[in-house]
C-alpha cells in the first residue's frame, strides 16, 4: 500500500513599516515567491492604530488564512508589531519571525522626531515603542536583521552613533534572545530591495540559519 505524503502548506506574511505599504516588500515577495512560498501582506493604519491595535488586527488577520504555517518578516514597525504579537497574543500556526531594521529597543531618530514639536504628531499612535522600545520575554524564536550602511534620513534628523542603517542603530535593532542575529551594509530603505537581504531572509525562513555575506 502506497502512503500518501503530506505536504506542509507554509505561507510568508510580510509587515510593512511605518509610512509605508505593501508595495514596499513586492522586491522580496518575488524572491519568496521564487522559493515557491506563498506570500501574503498584512496591511495596517501605521499611524492610526496602536502597537497593540495592529497586533491584535495581525492575530485577526493570522487566523483567516489558510495555511498550516505561518512565517511572519516585518520591516521596522512592522517588526515591532510582530513582536508584540508573540509577547501579548496566542497564535498556534506562526513559524519562524523575523525583524528588518526594527527599533525594538527604542529609537534616538525616533524621539529627536517626537521631541520636536513641529513633527511631533508624525509617528502617530506607536510613537512611544518607536522612541522607547519594547520588551519581548517570549520564547518562541525570533531573528534579526540589522542595516549597517550608515546612510539615511535620520542624519537630516540627529546625529547617529555607528553601526547603523541610516535611521536605526544596530545596537536599538538588537534583541539579547534572538536566535539569529545578522548586520549587513544597507540602509533602512534599501535593505527592502537588496537581493542579499532577501537571500538571508529566505534562507533563515527555509532551514532556521543565515547564510551571512558570502
Amino acid at each position: 500500500m502506497k502512503h500518501s505524503v503530506v505536504v506542509k502548506r507554509e505561507t510568508v506574511l510580510l509587515i510593512h513599516g511605518l509610512w509605508a505599504n505593501a508595495l514596499s516588500l513586492i522586491f522580496l515577495a518575488r524572491y519568496l515567491k521564487k522559493m515557491n512560498y506563498k506570500v501574503e501582506y498584512f496591511k495596517y493604519p501605521s499611524m492610526r492604530h496602536s502597537l497593540d491595535e495592529n497586533a491584535r488586527e495581525l492575530r485577526n488577520f493570522i487566523n483567516t488564512l489558510d495555511t498550516d504555517c505561518c512565517h511572519l518578516v516585518g520591516h521596522s514597525l512592522g517588526g515591532m508589531i510582530a513582536l508584540s504579537l508573540l509577547q501579548n497574543y496566542a497564535v498556534q500556526n506562526v513559524g519562524r519571525v523575523l525583524l528588518m531594521g526594527s527599533p525594538v529597543n527604542g529609537s534616538k531618530v525616533a524621539r529627536t522626531i517626537a521631541d520636536a514639536r513641529l513633527f511631533s504628531g508624525v509617528l502617530g499612535k506607536c510613537t512611544k515603542e518607536l522612541c522607547h522600545g519594547l520588551k519581548y520575554n517570549g520564547s518562541h524564536p525570533v531573528a534579526i536583521i540589522a542595516g549597517s550602511g550608515g546612510w539615511g534620513f535620520g542624519h537630516l534628523i540627529t546625529h547617529i552613533d555607528p553601526p547603523h542603517d541610516g535611521a536605526v542603530m544596530v545596537a536599538e535593532a538588537s534583541l539579547d534572545n534572538a536566535t539569529e542575529q545578522l548586520v549587513l551594509p544597507t540602509s533602512h530603505f534599501s535593505m527592502l530591495f537588496s537581493r542579499l537581504v532577501s537571500q538571508n531572509i529566505g534562507e533563515y525562513l527555509r532551514s532556521g540559519r543565515f547564510v551571512g555575506t558570502s
